[in-house]
């Protein structure tokens, strides 16, 4: 099957395996697209976007409603994954990519939302990047909102690296990237933390402290003694 122009498939229309140059519409849609829908109507593009296949829902937009790309691995199986589009405001057409994989049932488990937000996890991303294994209830603070992770117990991250190697967290500015930084050594198993630049503490793989600076100590009122 060869045609030179747009190509439509109907209900109850069976076909050999061919070719088509032109474009192939499943449904009924423009003759813009190579479209699977029902009865869709896109506005216009982009100057330089093309949209070589679409695949649309069609239905007045509703928040959480999707037009997914789904995968299926055996005939005898149901959708495995899928990739596709959600409704996240439904008057100012604010979308995000959802994500969909299978583990004894089909689950989103990650979203990037309309303002970039990245969520592996979590549907509804508190920060740029929001790692979540369990809800743990909490928010982010204002001031520390870059990126989340998040679990029901204990939490945390690892940094891994090589045995002879260090392994660093850098704090920078527009002035210097790595003004201030915590480091820990796997070739003598030591710790140091640095301010301006410069290591202010190091603790030993033995846990004895050495300060590069001068040490300012407390001196308690009378009678209220302070170890």
């Amino acid at each position: 099957i060869a045609p030179t122009g747009h190509t439509t498939l109907s209900a109850g229309i069976t076909a050999t395996t061919g070719t088509f140059s032109g474009l192939v519409r499943i449904g009924t849609s423009p003759y813009t697209h190579s479209t699977i829908s029902t009865n869709a109507v896109f506005g216009a593009s982009a100057t330089g976007v093309a949209h070589p296949l679409a695949i649309a829902n069609t239905a007045d937009a509703s928040v959480g409603d999707e037009a997914r790309l789904s995968f299926v691995h055996d005939t005898a199986w149901s959708v495995t994954g899928y990739i596709g589009t959600q409704v996240q405001h439904a008057t100012n057409a604010k979308t995000a990519l959802v994500f969909g994989t299978y583990d004894a049932g089909l689950s989103q488990t990650m979203i990037l939302d309309g303002s970039g937000k990245l969520g592996i996890g979590e549907t509804v991303p508190l920060a740029n990047l929001h790692v979540r294994s369990a809800d743990g209830g909490g928010t982010a603070a204002t001031d520390s909102d870059e990126f989340i992770i998040e679990g029901s117990g204990h939490t945390g991250m690892t940094i891994a690296g090589g045995s002879a190697h260090s392994l660093t967290i850098s704090f920078g500015d527009s002035e210097d990237n790595n003004i201030g930084y915590m480091v820990y050594d796997n070739a003598n198993n030591s710790m140091g933390f640095a301010t301006n630049t410069a290591t202010a503490l190091t603790l030993n793989s033995s846990q004895n402290a050495t300060f590069t600076g001068s040490v300012t100590t407390f001196s308690p009122p009378a009678g209220n003694p302070c170890l």
